[in-house]
C-alpha cells in the first residue's frame, strides 16, 4: 500500500467523503414513505454503506492485492448506489436540488476512489510476471510427498485413466 499506510480508513479522504454521502442518503430516505423505504431506500442504504465497509476492510488488509481487490468491491457498491439513485430520481422520490447534489457527490466520490485505487499499485507491479516467479521459486523437491524424489527432479503424476479397470464394475453391477 502508499503513502497512506499507517493512516485509519476513518482519516481518508474518499472514506469521509462516504460517510457525507451516506448520511445525506439516510436523512433523504427516512422522509419517504414505508413503501418506498423498504422497496428502494433500504437497498441503497445497503449498497452505500458496503462502500465504507470496503474502503475500511481494504485498509486493514497487509497485501496489495487484498487490498485492491476491497476496493474494487467499494467501488462496485458506489455503481450499485448510483443505480438506486436512478431509480429514485425515475419515481420521483428526490427534489431537484437533492437530485443534484447527490449526482455531484457520487461523481466526486468516483473519482477520488478511483484515483484512490490507482495509487495503491505498488511500483513492481509493472514487473514481469517472469520475473516475478523467478524471485519467489522454491525448489520443487520440498514439497515431495513420497521422501525418495531427489532435489531438481520432476515428478510427473501418472495420468488418470478414463477407461474402466478390469476390477471395475460396469453399470449392471450393484454398489
Amino acid at each position: 500500500m502508499s503513502e497512506e499506510k499507517g493512516r485509519s480508513f476513518y482519516e481518508l479522504e474518499i472514506y469521509k467523503r462516504y460517510e457525507q454521502l451516506s448520511d445525506v442518503l439516510r436523512d433523504i430516505v427516512d422522509l419517504w414513505n414505508s413503501r418506498y423505504q423498504n422497496l428502494i431506500g433500504d437497498q441503497m442504504l445497503r449498497a452505500v454503506d458496503s462502500i465504507g465497509a470496503n474502503i475500511a476492510e481494504a485498509m486493514g488488509r497487509g497485501h496489495f492485492k487484498e487490498c485492491l481487490h476491497h476496493l474494487y468491491y467499494s467501488r462496485g457498491s458506489l455503481s450499485e448506489t448510483q443505480h438506486w439513485i436512478r431509480r429514485a430520481i425515475r419515481r420521483r422520490l428526490l427534489n431537484e436540488s437533492q437530485t443534484n447534489s447527490l449526482r455531484e457527490n457520487t461523481m466526486i466520490l468516483s473519482k477520488q476512489l478511483n484515483a484512490f485505487i490507482r495509487s495503491q499499485k505498488p511500483a513492481y507491479s509493472s514487473i514481469s510476471r517472469k520475473m516475478l516467479l523467478d524471485r519467489i521459486t522454491e525448489p520443487a523437491a520440498k514439497y515431495s510427498t513420497n521422501g525418495k524424489r531427489k532435489p531438481g527432479k520432476s515428478h510427473q503424476p501418472k495420468a488418470i485413466s478414463q477407461k474402466p479397470s478390469a476390477n471395475s464394475r460396469g453399470s449392471g453391477g450393484t454398489a
